[in-house]
């Protein structure tokens, strides 16, 4: 009698994110779910976006 080991499945590999729009000030990726801000025909990320534009109380 021939015994097999089953060959496990191959999986795929998840396909690297890219990402939709990059920080025009720090040229981060801003990917799918992230925050991005639209600010004078800039692009900035969440991060940038506060700290340039945050009102000081």
């Amino acid at each position: 009698m021939l015994f097999m080991n089953p060959v496990p499945e191959r999986r795929a590999e998840p396909e690297e994110s890219v990402p939709i729009f990059r920080c025009d000030d720090c040229g981060e990726g801003i990917y799918h779910g992230d925050g991005a801000f639209f600010i004078s025909g800039l692009v900035y990320c969440e991060e940038c976006a506060e700290f340039r534009f945050r009102r000081l109380v």
